[in-house]
């Protein structure tokens, strides 16, 4: 698998909930690391209070990939993963 540049969204909806789009993958590599990630996510629960993240990542930085996985795990509100392929980070 090639390494291809990161690609995420974040989508607002009027029914209270956002949803973010990861694909790529996760590092400095890619300029989409655990920085950038807190900015989205605190972005979409600003105004939301229930977020779903969908991602295929084929891998990157573990130590990213925990400090991001640490973010959702620990923030208030209600937060769905759904992982369409791999979530390898």
């Amino acid at each position: 698998m090639s390494k291809k540049p990161f690609h995420y969204e974040l989508k607002n909806q009027v029914s209270g909930s956002a949803e973010i789009r990861m694909y790529g993958y996760i590092g400095k590599y890619d300029e989409f690391d655990y920085k950038r990630f807190q900015q989205v996510f605190r972005d979409a629960l600003q105004n939301n209070s229930d977020l779903t993240i969908r991602m295929h990542c084929g891998g990157g930085s573990v130590y990213e990939g925990l400090a991001i996985y640490d973010l959702i795990l620990n923030s208030e509100g209600h937060t769905k993963v759904i992982v369409e392929g791999m979530a390898a980070s």
